[in-house]
């Protein structure tokens, strides 16, 4: 099992990682009830994904403890976009 890490950045990047992942999995569900398609709708999830986890890899090669304010911002709007309770 990993270490668990004490980089609250990446801490949080990667629940964002997870709750992406999670709407993957219940992607035709929910977009079917939405009206919109399905194919554009999951390849924009993964999209998402693949950006979180290309900002992972950049906080955990530079030790970074902040976000610069574009990616903040966007990983805000992801947060909105799929956030699970």
């Amino acid at each position: 099992m990993k270490k668990p890490s004490k980089n609250p950045i990446l801490v949080k990047l990667n629940k964002l990682s997870r709750s992406i992942n999670e709407w993957i999995g219940v992607a035709p569900q929910v977009v079917i009830k939405s009206g919109l398609t399905l194919p554009k709708s999951i390849r924009r999830m993964e999209e998402d994904v693949s950006y979180i986890q290309e900002l992972i890899s950049h906080v955990r090669y530079n030790n970074s403890l902040k976000l610069c304010r574009e990616d903040f911002v966007k990983c805000n709007g992801f947060w909105r976009i799929y956030e699970t309770n």
